[in-house]
């Protein structure tokens, strides 16, 4: 997460050039004491600069890996997002609690977060770059590697069209790592790994190991003043290094010395993979010492899967083949249950048709608890033309006015915006299923299936998010669907 840090702070263009510094030297704590205190000064509430630091701050914390406090500080940023546009605030939280969920590792609501984010057409450029690279690293997490591939292409061509120079160079550090990543996973000893179907079947699209170095020496000379990136750049050189295993202690104690426990943990996981590839077994149970003392943790921490996987591994080496034989039927089992709760939201990721997502339970949880069930009530009844935001108030027991500051507070519209962008979003998805399978597809019937009877209040919807006519995207459907 340390190259998606540097990619939010590069981002945050209002936030003070001090504490940006110190977080792209990995002095977190230091940007942490300043931000605060930045937070608590400010002149101006809800200011440009206060929705720039807040979700940095969160960020921040979590690669400390002090998710308690990372949490209390997201929930924060929804006061600073106050003076954004709408968009801007469902667009902010939802990366916001992406990032919380892919610390978690709930890939499933991690993917449908950033998804609300870079599959929108309205979403500005940079935040989108981040989306995409944070949905990179959540599909990546779950072993799809092609998809996680094509979300940093689309990337680096959206930074690139916008002629960011340093947002590009950081999405090809996000390739080089992900590459990187890859090439030690494909190792002949790892090939029993649960996800090791999805690295070998994306290595034709990869550079070969030498040409994986290249890049990284490229990369680490151009990152040289962002100590934070080139600690993450060095100790990837190592991961895929053909040399025994020196040099991790340093990269290690680098992290533990900044403070960063969350990257700390991912890197010692990482490191302990590494040599077991290269036979180093003493030191790779050295490595993963702190993190298997707690059984919860080897069972539901969030590497779990790879802790099981190297625990197998370690005591088929000692010959307790009892114990590898259980650890490693866990490490299956949780990588199944993982597949079948984050499969929906996996299929879901197309990245280059430019749609919007339907909205799942990480958009509902973004509301307080009280009000979930009026985010349900309404998914469940969008057919219903009756549909509105005093019905649903009524339904709820509380004022349209509460549900209304609810709603935009913390899902950056209106109850009856929601319902429009839902039932247009419906009305989207049907249109391409119809088509797709051939069947004629009209476009006021199936607005009406979904309470929508006003053409002019369809179209000026519809292209509000989609920037097309219904009738545009059925001739682009019909394009990629001849019949």
């Amino acid at each position: 997460m340390q190259i998606l840090l540097a990619l939010a702070v590069h981002r945050s263009s209002y936030c003070d050039a001090d504490i940006k510094e110190r977080l792209l030297e990995g002095r977190l704590d230091a940007a942490l004491r300043l931000g605060r205190q930045r937070m608590q000064q400010a002149a101006v509430p809800n200011s440009a600069e206060q929705s720039d630091l807040a979700p940095l701050l969160g960020r921040a914390l979590l690669l400390q890996g002090s998710e308690e406090d990372a949490e209390e500080q997201f929930q924060q940023c929804t006061r600073a997002y106050t003076g954004l546009r709408r968009n801007a605030i469902r667009w902010h939280m939802s990366l916001d609690q992406g990032w919380m969920c892919l610390y978690l590792n709930r890939i499933g609501r991690a993917i449908e977060c950033f998804r609300t984010v870079c599959e929108d057409a309205q979403c500005t450029p940079l935040l989108r770059v981040e989306a995409l690279a944070c949905m990179a690293a959540a599909l990546q997490a779950e072993g799809e590697c092609a998809r996680a591939t094509q979300a940093l292409r689309e990337a680096k061509v959206c930074a690139t069209h916008v002629k960011d120079l340093e947002a590009v160079e950081l999405i090809d550090c996000a390739e080089i790592e992900l590459a990187a990543q890859q090439r030690m996973r494909l190792a002949d000893e790892l090939a029993d790994h649960a996800w090791a179907a999805g690295y070998r079947d994306n290595a034709k699209n990869l550079d070969d190991a030498e040409s994986v170095r290249r890049r990284l020496d490229d990369a680490l000379q151009r990152c040289e003043g962002k100590p934070l990136v080139a600690q993450r750049l060095r100790h990837l050189q190592l991961l895929i290094s053909p040399l025994p295993e020196t040099g991790f202690a340093g990269c290690i104690g680098w992290l533990r010395e900044h403070r960063l426990l969350g990257a700390e943990t991912a890197a010692r996981v990482e490191t302990a993979l590494a040599l077991l590839t290269r036979g180093a077994v003493g030191t790779a149970r050295e490595m993963l010492a702190p993190l298997i003392g707690s059984e919860r943790d080897v069972r539901h921490g969030r590497y779990s899967l790879d802790l099981q996987y190297c625990l197998a591994k370690l005591y088929l080496t000692q010959g307790q083949h009892a114990d590898s034989f259980q650890m490693y039927r866990r490490h299956m089992e949780q990588a199944l249950s993982a597949v079948k709760r984050d499969l929906a939201q996996i299929s879901q990721t197309k990245l280059d048709d430019g749609g919007v997502p339907v909205d799942g339970d990480a958009a509902k949880l973004r509301l307080p608890v009280r009000y979930r069930s009026a985010y349900q009530y309404i998914v469940d009844n969008l057919g219903d033309p009756e549909l509105s935001g005093r019905s649903v108030a009524a339904r709820l027991g509380v004022t349209e006015r509460a549900l209304q500051l609810t709603f935009r507070t913390h899902l950056g519209m209106s109850p009856m915006e929601f319902i429009r962008r839902e039932r247009v979003k419906r009305i989207h998805q049907e249109l391409h299923r119809r088509t797709g399978l051939g069947e004629r597809a009209v476009v006021s019937q199936i607005a009406s299936q979904w309470g929508v009877t006003n053409r002019s209040t369809l179209i000026q919807s519809y292209r509000d998010l989609y920037a097309e006519t219904p009738a545009e995207t059925l001739r682009g459907a019909a394009q990629r669907f001849p019949a």
